[in-house]
């Protein structure tokens, strides 16, 4: 049922690069192996350095190892000597001639891995969770004010079917602020009337939609959705008036929960 895609799946070749960079034919399961152990032994080694990711990349036998840290100078050691450790231990552990270049992450707060590592850290530690993800969320805010749009070409959009439940520091991140009015009567109905299109149905639209007052478009598509989720549970392909009546219930719940700061 899962439909789930790697978070740098569609950005490769785009926006980001590989973390592996190097061409094989008959090692190339050895090699991606190998790559694994040595991305877990720097994590496991470095654990309490920030290790935002690992990239390798290869040719003949040596190895060039880029790690990019929150903070280099433990990596580093004093006088190199940390590196130069790590360096050996590498070598003897994988049989290759071993470059290892050490790269700083400046806004370790902007970084996705470091934020839930950070996270789950303070969750280890008994903190609360909201009270870990209210933190962490309150640093990358802060990070962003720190950006300039016309430097670093960042454009912040956003996009809500419930503003009300914003506060004034998620409203202050936006220069302008377009409301757009929810689906009335008629264009309830044209949103049902299109998702319905090739399920097998008698319900009476005009009368779910009238019954949908403030529902967003977003909400009559999860609508529909647990609907015929709910008719091929019980083994059925028609949607009957009770499908209907469940997903507008589950909606409707899910609404009151976070209002109340439930989900």
């Amino acid at each position: 049922m899962g439909q789930k895609v790697h978070p740098i799946g569609f950005r490769l070749g785009v926006i980001q690069t590989w973390d592996s960079k190097w061409f094989a034919t008959r090692d190339y399961p050895k090699l991606v192996y190998e790559d694994r152990l040595i991305r877990d032994y720097i994590k496991a080694r470095l654990s309490h350095a920030g290790i935002a990711r690992v990239e390798v990349e290869r040719a003949a036998n040596k190895a060039k190892i880029r790690i990019h840290t929150a903070r280099p100078g433990i990596v580093i050691g004093k006088k190199g000597a940390e590196i130069e450790a790590l360096r050996q231990d590498l070598e003897r552990k994988f049989k290759r001639e071993i470059l290892i270049d050490i790269q700083e992450v400046r806004r370790p707060e902007l970084d996705a891995t470091l934020v839930a590592e950070n996270v789950a850290l303070q969750l280890v530690r008994r903190v609360a969770f909201r009270r870990a993800m209210k933190r962490a969320v309150n640093a990358l805010l802060k990070n962003i004010d720190r950006i300039s749009l016309i430097r670093n070409r960042v454009l912040l959009i956003g996009a809500t079917n419930h503003p009300q439940l914003l506060d004034e520091a998620a409203w202050r991140r936006f220069d302008e602020v377009i409301p757009f009015d929810l689906p009335d009567l008629p264009t309830r109905e044209l949103i049902l009337r299109r998702l319905l299109t090739e399920s097998e149905t008698h319900v009476d639209i005009a009368q779910v939609a009238e019954q949908t007052e403030g529902f967003s478009g977003a909400d009559l598509k999860m609508l529909v959705r647990e609907a015929i989720l709910s008719a091929l549970t019980d083994g059925r392909t028609e949607l009957t008036r009770d499908d209907i009546i469940k997903g507008e219930l589950l909606i409707k719940t899910r609404d009151e929960h976070k209002a109340r700061n439930w989900i």
